[in-house]
């Protein structure tokens, strides 16, 4: 079984191979080294699917409950974990407690095309967890970049670290009893790990700047996290918390309001044109378009209204890039028009780079986009 696997994956492991020997990682070993001493927070790795190959320097493969070691893991040959059936197999080893995989020298950690800084856990099973356990001002380094361009303005990314960190800090509290705290997905906060941070030492020097001067700094309200929602751009007008995700999320800094520094950036207005047998495919030729109380258009066939979130989620979310669209269809083609990309809520990520070439301080765009909010430290 191994041998079929090995198979499978050795394009992974000549990745690997040209990361370990032929990337320096020295710039961002040292910034995770300096930021390694700060909270952790367990990160799901729903990117990385089994079957998984694991690389790195001098590693260390111990059982969580025991602490003791369980492989020996060989130089330069990475460890292959597999499912196989019920069991799940670390080289030729079926574990059936939670591993922890450590490099004893800080360096980082290769599983198939990424690369992640602190530890990996694998909680087996039938659908085995992979979790990367990382102090939060080094993870903060890789959600930044992941969720913003590291050209922006150092305001803005630093407004961005600010709101990362919020963010974490507002879901390690909510999910303290459970397994995770966040996954590396936009269900939460994009997170790809180091691998260009590793092979680009500028970004890294940049970003490690702008996080040091945020150190421990979150957004709070009534002394308590924010729930730190942002998006690429308002289209001129944010969203309130309550219209897009509900009474949850109902909060006085979650409000809509008039965003002039979102106007004319990427992202502001956008056009999406398909064919209308494509259209019709995804919802029906017989259709009405509905005006919903908010100003947005809903789509409606026979007895089945779609609202406008359904209706993108349909689509696609890099296509319709936002709720606020017009429709217009004709007999070839289906054409959305709209403003603003992503749900809306909180901060505009490309209003904040705006706000920040106008020489605004970080306070004052979390102050703008979250109003009412406090700056404190965790």
């Amino acid at each position: 079984m191994i041998s079929m696997i090995h198979k499978r994956i050795i394009w992974i492991i000549l990745i690997l191979s040209l990361c370990l020997n032929g990337i320096s990682c020295s710039p961002m070993v040292r910034y995770a080294r300096r930021t390694a001493h700060s909270y952790e927070i367990r990160v799901k790795l729903r990117t990385a699917k089994l079957p998984l190959s694991v690389a790195g320097k001098k590693l260390v493969i111990t059982d969580r409950i025991s602490g003791q070691p369980i492989i020996a893991a060989k130089k330069n040959e990475p460890i292959i974990i597999i499912q196989n059936g019920e069991r799940t197999m670390i080289n030729d080893k079926s574990v059936t407690a939670a591993v922890e995989i450590t490099s004893e020298t800080g360096e980082p950690i290769y599983i198939n095309d990424r690369c992640y800084f602190g530890m990996i856990r694998i909680i087996p099973g039938l659908d085995p967890l992979v979790l990367n356990i990382v102090p939060i001002e080094t993870y903060l380094m890789s959600v930044v970049s992941s969720e913003m361009p590291v050209s922006f303005e150092p305001n803005a990314l630093a407004a961005q670290a600010i709101i990362a960190r919020t963010y974490s800090y507002y879901f390690m509290l909510q999910r303290a009893a459970e397994s995770f705290d966040v996954d590396d997905t936009t269900a939460y906060q994009v997170y790809n790990g180091f691998a260009q941070l590793c092979s680009d030492g500028s970004a890294a020097r940049k970003l490690f700047r702008v996080i040091a001067s945020t150190l421990g700094v979150i957004a709070c309200y009534d002394s308590k996290p924010i729930i730190a929602y942002f998006h690429a751009n308002s289209g001129g007008r944010t969203k309130s918390g309550l219209s897009y995700f509900g009474a949850k999320s109902d909060f006085p800094y979650l409000i809509s309001h008039d965003d002039p520094y979102s106007v004319d950036q990427p992202g502001y207005s956008w056009t999406y044109t398909m064919q209308r047998s494509d259209f019709d495919r995804v919802f029906s030729h017989d259709c009405d378009i509905i005006p919903t109380d908010d100003g947005q258009y809903a789509i409606r066939v026979g007895g089945t209204t779609f609202s406008p979130k359904q209706v993108r989620a349909k689509i696609g979310y890099s296509k319709v890039r936002s709720e606020t669209y017009t429709i217009d269809i004709s007999d070839d083609n289906v054409t959305f028009t709209g403003f603003g990309y992503g749900h809306g809520v909180g901060m505009s990520q490309w209003g904040a780079n705006a706000m920040a070439k106008q020489r605004c301080s970080f306070t004052q765009i979390i102050e703008f986009y979250y109003p009412g909010v406090t700056l404190g430290r965790f």
